[in-house]
């Protein structure tokens, strides 16, 4: 990806939230946070909000759930809901640390 706004299609999106770089899993999941706080933007902008229904639909055959469509659609003012009033994240800053863990052989259990 180059610096700068993206638009990023389901595999590229894949991608990113799942690349672990030098940070590790603290990298990855501020890209996580970074991607959830655009989705939640896009979702709630007045030009997808009025197509939620028909893209609820479209998505329904990758998600599996025991909702029914008729909840989520109903669902869809919260959201928009949520994206003004702001969601609060909190991340524990650290630091990547790789340890190495020497292979323990496995002991057979008797009962």
């Amino acid at each position: 990806l180059e610096p700068g706004l993206q638009t990023l299609d389901g595999e590229e999106a894949i991608q990113y939230i799942r690349y672990r770089d030098k940070e590790g899993d603290i990298g990855r999941a501020r890209r996580q946070q970074k991607f959830l706080a655009a989705a939640m933007d896009s979702i709630a902008s007045p030009f997808t909000l009025v197509r939620l229904p028909r893209i609820a639909y479209a998505c329904a055959s990758g998600i599996e759930t025991d909702m029914p469509m008729s909840e989520m659609v109903r669902l869809s003012p919260t959201v928009m809901m949520a994206s003004y009033n702001g969601l609060e994240k909190i991340f524990a800053d650290g630091q990547p640390t790789y340890i190495k863990v020497a292979p323990q052989p496995l002991q057979p259990t008797c009962r």
